[in-house]
């Protein structure tokens, strides 16, 4: 019969601190805006993070060490777009002070936030150019967030510019 041995304690010493690295890291990184298990994998190859077995990161590494660790549970839903949900949140939260400055210089309607972001020369979600739609979409994931107020839905009016009423008719 084989004889079971125990870990040394150099090896349980090596494992723990691979798991405190790996967890520090993987928090850097989802904080970050790495969502999903292959970028973390990268990024960990990239920094040159240990292995638990001293070979490279691998997608299903990554998801075994996370589930080792307890912090697979998703914070932004379950499924397939769970990673793609968190990386548009950590973009959209980038683009707030950028967002409200416009807001303050005067651009209100979308074609205008549009134009200034292409302006600029900051990309949309996928490397892009801002589009009105892309825009309003932005606007509405931040009201969401409670980040900014509320999106008007007249999007021609101007901020602090008095609001006509509009008599009841019967």
């Amino acid at each position: 019969m084989g004889s079971l041995r125990k870990a040394s304690g150099s090896l349980l010493e090596k494992r723990r601190a691979v798991s405190a690295t790996f967890a520090l890291t993987v928090r850097e990184l989802t904080v970050a805006g790495f969502a999903s298990r292959y970028t973390i994998a990268n990024e960990l190859n990239r920094r040159k993070v240990p292995t638990p077995r001293g070979g490279r990161w691998h997608y299903t590494t990554v998801v075994r060490m996370l589930t080792h660790l307890g912090m697979d549970k998703p914070a932004y839903g379950a499924g397939a777009g769970a990673a793609n949900r968190r990386a548009a949140l950590v973009r959209a939260q980038t683009l707030v002070p950028i967002i409200r400055q416009l807001q303050s210089s005067g651009c209100v309607t979308l074609r205008a936030m549009a134009q200034e972001l292409n302006a600029r020369g900051i990309p949309a979600a996928r490397g892009g150019k801002w589009h009105p739609t892309s825009v309003d979409r932005l606007l509405r994931r931040l009201a969401r967030l409670a980040a900014t107020p509320k999106p008007s839905k007249n999007i021609f009016s101007r901020p602090g510019a008095p609001r006509a009423s509009i008599p009841n008719h019967r």
